[in-house]
């Protein structure tokens, strides 16, 4: 054929023959269907010349001869070239169906046409709900064969081969040969790596508590892949702090931390979550003295009052155990007999007028008349002592108070006994 006859086809791959004539013919890749291009001749073209030139290349197909007559008319009318005009078909291949998976649950986008495709052994997925067990999870639909066709040139043409999916059963997962499903052999997160079905099974040790020897603080841990797919709550949460039994001084704010830590799928490890309370120290009682020693006290004053011991608070451990408090010790005190001790032993008062004497935790009042002298015997850092108290009126006295031992020099003899203590008052009432 004359250069510049020939047009390049847009996309038919093979060319199977041209002439000087004008005349192309040409198929598709697969060679199952017959296309006619015709180009302006000096020779008037024919139907003849085409069909003869089909039949000396082998061609066997039922030609569409009123195509060809449409193509030769346009030619003669309008002098350009008739390109790609569909003469002919093979008997096309039926295809087959290749391997498909079907998933029982909702997915990332995307994920099942990579499964359902040559790409399928780099799928890497991980479900982040749970599946229960013996749960369907999916089912394969095998492939199947197509149908062999034939081609432009009685040829056979073969089908394309289907994909198949080659699963296989990973951990805790069974296949049901009847069904060609899949199914939990165990409650988990179904996973799928390449090829491999399986289902990680709920660890005993997925959600934990740490408590320390002494009871007082409780500690959570938890994965955070297990968590999440079980979808805790604020009263899922309660109940496994139930389980473990803790029961007390749980901190609210952590819980809802906790959840909300699930909820984004972030990792829990020894998260404070519950804290004891140690037992309190009780108030000790007291005594407290609002008046002088040694000074003047009228009959039913009061000279002391006394503050009551009081318990510590209760504490308790994170397991609800009750820890009792230190007691307060109670005030310690004595007193004579010419004082006493409220009803509610809330203070102390006079039985009558005297001078009060006090002797580290003694209390002690010694009756006092207007006009006479008062002499009583104690002991201080020095030993034995006297101590005098003389009146000046109006309700006034002195006191003094010296070392038995002193008296001596006076000419006094005298001893512990009652009788040594009126030899003194005598004197000293006789010397003024």
């Amino acid at each position: 054929m004359e250069r510049g006859f020939f047009v390049i086809l847009n996309n038919y791959i093979d060319l199977i023959e041209s002439t000087g004539k004008g005349i192309a013919l040409s198929h598709d890749k697969n060679r199952s269907n017959l296309y006619l291009s015709l180009y302006p001749a000096a020779p008037s073209l024919t139907e003849t010349d085409v069909t003869d030139l089909i039949a000396s290349r082998g061609i066997v197909v039922p030609l569409d001869r009123e195509k060809i007559s449409e193509a030769l008319s346009l030619l003669s009318l309008a002098r350009e070239p008739v390109l790609n005009t569909l003469i002919g078909r093979g008997l096309p291949a039926r295809e087959g169906a290749d391997g498909a998976v079907k998933i029982y649950f909702e997915i990332p986008p995307g994920l099942a046409e990579k499964i359902n495709s040559p790409q399928y052994a780099d799928v890497d997925f991980l479900s982040e709900f749970l599946v229960e067990k013996d749960q369907p999870l999916l089912r394969y639909y095998r492939p199947y064969e197509g149908e062999g066709g034939l081609d432009i040139f009685g040829d056979e043409l073969p089908p394309a081969p289907p994909l198949e999916i080659k699963l296989t059963s990973g951990e805790n997962v069974l296949f049901n040969n009847f069904s060609d499903s899949y199914f939990a052999a165990e409650r988990g997160l179904l996973k799928i790596s390449g090829a491999r079905v399986s289902v990680i099974k709920i660890p005993d040790d997925y959600a934990s508590f740490s408590i320390d020897r002494d009871m007082m603080k409780a500690y959570f841990s938890g994965d955070r892949r297990f968590l999440k797919a079980m979808k805790y709550d604020d009263t899922m949460f309660n109940a496994l702090l139930d389980r473990e039994g803790i029961i007390s001084g749980i901190i609210r704010e952590k819980v809802f931390q906790i959840i909300d830590m699930i909820r984004k799928g972030q990792e829990i490890k020894d998260m404070l979550i519950a804290e004891g309370k140690p037992p309190g120290k009780g108030r000790d009682g007291a005594l407290k003295i609002i008046v002088e020693n040694g000074s003047i006290i009228d009959k039913e004053d009061m000279v002391a009052t006394i503050s009551q011991a009081e318990p510590g608070e209760e504490g308790f451990t994170v397991k609800g155990k009750k820890l009792p408090s230190t007691p307060g010790r109670q005030a310690i005190f004595r007193i004579g007999k010419n004082l006493d001790l409220s009803a509610d032993k809330a203070y102390i008062c006079t039985r009558t007028k005297g001078k009060i004497v006090i002797d580290k935790d003694f209390l002690n009042l010694i009756p006092y008349e207007d006009g006479k002298v008062e002499i009583s015997v104690g002991r201080d850092s020095l030993g034995a002592s006297v101590s005098v108290t003389k009146p000046l009126g109006d309700g006034k006295a002195a006191t003094f108070t010296t070392a038995l031992s002193e008296l001596s020099r006076l000419g006094i003899s005298y001893g512990v006994d009652p009788a040594a203590l009126k030899e003194v008052r005598s004197y000293l009432e006789k010397s003024g």
